[in-house]
């Protein structure tokens, strides 16, 4: 009964996209134009400055515990159950 459901909805869903009005006004697909790291810091306004470095130093925190910290406590988790157990 339930995979029945999920597939109801997975048809229904399928089927709202093939009346999509806006394909149907769009003859091509919508270009960027402008894009953040085209733009030099000199033409940003002081909030776009600090947003722009705020971004860079949390995503140079995010990416460093993701793909540093994580995988060496996980390795380090392993070694440190087998050695006690």
């Amino acid at each position: 009964m339930a995979l029945e459901v999920i597939m109801e909805i997975a048809a229904l869903y399928h089927e709202s996209l093939l009346n999509f009005k806006i394909k149907d006004i769009m003859e091509e697909k919508p270009k960027c134009l402008n894009r953040s790291k085209n733009i030099n810091m000199s033409d940003r306004t002081w909030f776009h400055k600090f947003g722009r470095a705020f971004y860079k130093v949390l995503r140079a925190f995010y990416v460093s515990t993701i793909f540093y910290y994580v995988p060496f406590t996980v390795i380090f988790g392993m070694w440190n159950l087998h050695s006690s157990g």
